[in-house]
């Protein structure tokens, strides 16, 4: 079931918050303005977490739309294990793309981190991969719209980069001992 949230909400981490403490499904992820999700792929994605009750979290290939929301690239191959994602050895978890059980953000606190400006998914990323391994599907269940002036990670991508890194970095720094074997 999808609702559109009307109302006052200083920031997306805030409406997100919103939307995910009023979600009463046993799966979620989100969509930003002006990204999609291709046809039937929450089908897939409903049929990827009925039939493998084990799996907390998946992400599909990254894609990237145009203006015109044409698919225009994809991107095949990329690792997304939490050591290749700690250690800076990895590839953007597209969050178009990405589905997790409620159980597993409620483990993970339940919201978004709001100290993080841009990079609260890479943040939130983080804290799956302390309770749960991702599973990667080789599929496209979602677009990033990458038009300058549609996202701030599309303009201003040096500082996007930034905040994953120190993100990163931190979560490496914390992580214990056995998580960085």
């Amino acid at each position: 079931r999808m609702e559109r949230i009307d109302g006052s909400r200083p920031t997306p981490k805030e409406a997100i918050n919103r939307g995910f403490a009023m979600a009463t499904g046993d799966v979620i992820g989100w969509l930003n303005a002006k990204n999609v999700l291709l046809g039937k792929s929450l089908f897939t994605v409903a049929e990827i977490f009925s039939t493998n009750k084990e799996v907390s979290w998946i992400t599909g290939l990254n894609a990237v739309i145009d203006d015109e929301y044409k698919v225009v690239r994809v991107v095949i191959g990329g690792r997304k294990t939490k050591y290749d994602f700690w250690t800076g050895r990895w590839n953007i978890i597209q969050q178009e793309s990405t589905f997790w059980r409620k159980k597993l953000w409620d483990d993970a606190g339940g919201g978004l981190d709001m100290k993080f400006e841009w990079s609260f998914d890479t943040a939130l990323w983080c804290k799956f991969f302390r309770i749960a391994d991702l599973y990667e599907i080789d599929t496209v269940f979602g677009a990033y719209n990458e038009i300058r002036g549609v996202s701030l990670s599309g303009d201003e991508p040096q500082l996007h980069k930034k905040q994953n890194e120190a993100i990163l970095t931190a979560f490496y720094k914390t992580a214990s001992s056995k998580e960085k074997l």
